[in-house]
């Protein structure tokens, strides 16, 4: 929750866009290569050195251990690792190398933009889910303003690891954004959709030894993808009535309505608390080797034209 200029509390929800530019194919700027929802859980005890710019980007950097872990789904920022999913041939250009981050922060209920920030060139790859950490470059400038408009990150993981299947008919609430057109007129190529937040009332109704499913209202979209999934009610001894903090998921993807099983056709999937959990362990004992890139900043850094980098405007198609 935070409060806009006239003092109403209105609650905030976080997407993030992965932009891309590759020099040696021409390209002169970022542009949009794939967006999703995410959101923001404490951290616990990171043992890890922090980051280091390596002399790509200017000095002033703020190097610090963060205090925030951003979450979102892997295939949106590194969209080549995930060939089933992007089969696109221009792909195999792009690497983390040409990589930029941002998160951007909306408030919920009518997606007005507020700021974004950019995100450390680093990214921690879960091995086998569609899960990735990132984490904010200007942290401390970013808690400052946390503190100013008194947004509060209440977010914290359910405590109980998966979804008990007696809680199966209560109901499941997803968060995150969709993907709308733009009325933007602009001839550039680069994505001009807009991201607007929104809500989903679900509820599980079936188990792998993977997966979990669930059947939603109304039926998840692509922009949904790293947004957190919550309930109401006291699960793992936390009474979260009302509040809606208790995450016990992150939106991992959504079943083709062509799948060959029926009862499974556009049913939302989600990476559940326990491997959200034990994956952050993992990353906060320097157990997951990140993947470092970013170096087309430099290059892009070298064009003084503010507008090309001028994020809300990019973002809100104008």
């Amino acid at each position: 929750m935070s409060k806009d200029v006239s003092g109403k509390l209105r609650r905030v929800c976080l997407s993030i866009s992965s932009w891309f530019c590759v020099p040696e194919q021409g390209m002169k700027d970022l542009e949009v290569l794939c967006r999703a929802s995410a959101f923001m859980l404490p951290v616990n005890k990171f043992t890890n050195p922090p980051y280091k710019p390596k002399g790509i980007l200017p000095d002033s950097r703020s190097v610090h251990p963060p205090k925030f872990h951003v979450v979102t789904v892997s295939h949106a920022v590194a969209p080549w690792r995930h060939p089933k999913l992007y089969p696109d041939e221009w792909l195999q250009f792009i690497n983390e190398k040409h990589t930029h981050y941002t998160v951007e922060m909306r408030y919920e209920d009518d997606g007005e933009f507020i700021t974004h920030f950019d995100c450390f060139p680093r990214v921690y790859h879960h091995p086998t889910r569609d899960l990735a950490l990132l984490h904010i470059e200007t942290e401390p400038t970013a808690t400052e303003l946390f503190e100013k408009i008194g947004l509060e990150n209440k977010l914290k993981l359910a405590e109980e690891d998966t979804l008990p299947e007696e809680k199966f008919s209560e109901p499941i609430f997803f968060y995150g954004h969709q993907m709308i057109a733009s009325d933007s007129s602009s001839p550039s190529d680069t994505d001009s959709r807009l991201m607007i937040p929104k809500l989903a009332k679900g509820q599980a109704f079936a188990r792998t030894a993977h997966q979990i499913f669930c059947k939603t209202t109304p039926v998840l979209t692509d922009g949904m993808c790293g947004g957190p999934v919550m309930v109401v009610g006291n699960i793992g001894g936390q009474n979260t009535r009302g509040k809606r903090n208790a995450v016990i998921g992150m939106v991992e993807g959504i079943v083709p309505a062509t799948h060959p099983n029926p009862s499974l056709q556009e049913a939302a999937v989600f990476v559940e608390a326990g491997d959200i959990r034990k994956f952050i362990g993992e990353v906060e004992d320097g157990k997951v080797v990140p993947i470092e890139g970013g170096e087309v900043q430099e290059f892009i850094a070298k064009d003084k034209d503010p507008s090309k980098m001028d994020i809300k405007k990019i973002l809100d198609g104008k």
